[in-house]
């Protein structure tokens, strides 16, 4: 009865780790808007939930099996020695994403994870001098833990088929920005750049035009109890 109990309870795990990463799958909708639930424990799980809603359909679906890798690969630690090795230049991570294959679903979700590292760094350069670094590490580790706590509303009028060269452009332009609201802005620049390399790669790019509150997580306290994440239905 003990090994039988023991399997139940790995099958009921696995079935909890699946379900952790099917937020492509299902979408929760108020009034034509979807809402995102900032439940996860990481800022970047919930980065990724948002791109991929704002992306081609096919390419949805070619991700969909292989969305553990996609988020596994994203997640990142900020370093410290931003002095010893600087943020990517433009045409080096045009380089790169234009040899991302979209053909193989775990491939493209490995590569395109590998990729928001960079996206952050880039994004979060201060708008001057930092030749130790400290003010990028500052400005991510900030917006890891300030955006994963904020509310944040992304109005996304669809990739209009613009070339990874244009999109690197505003991604690199958000070294002027202020880093505390830029999360939405992050976010759509990001599924455009995503949608480029899928065109890049021939896919095809319907306009995807569509609306995401992401909420953050509601805690409850009961007397007696532990507190209990709110959890999308």
């Amino acid at each position: 009865m003990k090994r039988c109990g023991s399997y139940v309870v790995l099958v009921m795990l696995g079935i909890v780790a699946l379900s952790s990463f099917s937020f492509a799958l299902e979408e929760k909708i108020e009034n034509g808007v979807i809402v995102h639930d900032s439940s996860n424990v990481k800022l970047i799980n919930s980065f990724v939930e948002d791109v991929v809603a704002l992306l081609p359909p096919e390419m949805v679906k070619t991700l969909e099996p292989h969305l553990d890798i996609l988020t596994k690969e994203a997640n990142f630690t900020v370093r410290d020695d931003y002095w010893r090795r600087k943020v990517i230049p433009l045409n080096d991570f045009k380089g790169r994403l234009e040899s991302i294959p979209i053909r193989d679903g775990a491939v493209l979700a490995r590569q395109l994870g590998e990729n928001v590292k960079p996206i952050f760094e880039t994004a979060l350069r201060p708008n001057g001098s930092d030749v130790m670094g400290d003010g990028l590490k500052k400005n991510l580790k900030e917006a890891l833990t300030g955006w994963k706590n904020g509310k944040h509303v992304i109005n996304y009028t669809g990739y209009k088929d613009q070339s990874l060269e244009v999109v690197l452009g505003t991604l690199y332009g958000f070294a002027k920005y202020n880093k505390s609201t830029l999360y939405p802005d992050l976010v759509i620049t990001t599924a455009d750049l995503w949608s480029a390399v899928w065109k890049h790669g021939g896919g095809e790019t319907p306009m995807v035009t569509k609306s995401i509150i992401r909420k953050p997580a509601d805690i409850n306290f009961r007397k007696g109890a532990a507190p209990a994440p709110a959890y999308r239905k």
